[in-house]
């Protein structure tokens, strides 16, 4: 998350602290599907999954329609990033972390997504070397825009920041940054990030017919503008939110300090 001196508007937040998939920012509230386990401000998509062929019987989250868009048309116009704390537990080829869009057969469908505009950040791509790819889709066109860069590693705690900037018109650039640093930009495919169908938003599942994410989630987030080089190391280095000290150990904090200004009072 930004430092709130940043310029850059964030819309909504989900630091799962709580133990629910709750919006601490705009109100955007989403929910678990499937067998999400909440543990230590974790969203833990790895318990009990199986890979069943396909999206099998795994676990996601489901975040409300149209925040990709809201987002696109709330600051800059044309503009909006995403940031999400992440760490892999099994790579599963073309498995997501982060899906905005629809798939053929609409709403929660996600039986294929061709005919559908999208974007998805996979970090197991099952391709070549298996990249950690930031994509986007034009409905109709297997030609998409996307970003390369190595694999996401397993067991390791990862920020992956999306940049879509479609300010100056279509098509406009994405740009992924990783722990702070970009690695590349490149033209977005011809789709419109203003007005896209985005029912289907999840955090670990796919437009198309794939896996499920195995893996935790610690945070996610979204901006109403293009974040900066400066502003997306900013994002890495503050790290996700901190769990909140447990209510008992709050309470005894409170009641110590209540008592020394007590003890100061009555001298």
């Amino acid at each position: 998350m930004l430092p709130s001196s940043s310029q850059a508007a964030l819309t909504n937040l989900y630091t799962f602290n709580d133990g629910t998939v709750s919006d601490s920012v705009g109100s955007q509230n989403g929910n678990a599907v499937n067998n999400v386990v909440f543990s230590g401000g974790m969203a833990d998509l790895s318990s009990n999954i199986g890979q069943n062929g396909g999206a099998g019987n795994g676990a996601y989250i489901n975040l409300p329609n149209g925040l990709a868009t809201a987002a696109a048309n709330g600051g800059t116009a044309g503009q909006f990033s995403f940031s999400v704390w992440f760490t892999v537990s099994e790579n599963r080829g073309w498995a997501p972390v982060v899906s905005f869009g629809n798939s053929n057969g609409g709403e929660d469908a996600g039986d294929a997504g061709n005919n559908a505009d999208y974007l998805q950040l996979i970090p197991f791509a099952g391709t070549g070397a298996n990249p950690l790819r930031l994509t986007s889709h034009q409905a109709g066109n297997n030609t998409e825009g996307f970003v390369d860069t190595i694999s996401a590693p397993v067991d390791t705690p990862l920020n992956v920041i999306g940049v879509f900037n479609q300010s100056g018109g279509l098509p406009g650039t994405l740009e992924m940054f990783v722990n702070g640093i970009s690695v590349g930009s490149a033209a977005m495919a011809n789709m419109d990030i203003s007005s896209f169908t985005n029912v289907n938003n999840w955090l670990g599942r796919s437009q198309w017919n794939d896996s499920t994410f195995d893996g935790m989630f610690d945070e996610f987030a979204i901006y109403d503008t293009a974040l900066t080089s400066l502003e997306a190391a900013s994002v890495y280095a503050a790290g996700p939110t901190p769990v909140p000290e447990p209510s008992s150990l709050a309470l005894a904090a409170g009641a110590a300090a209540l008592g020394f200004r007590r003890r100061r009072k009555s001298n």
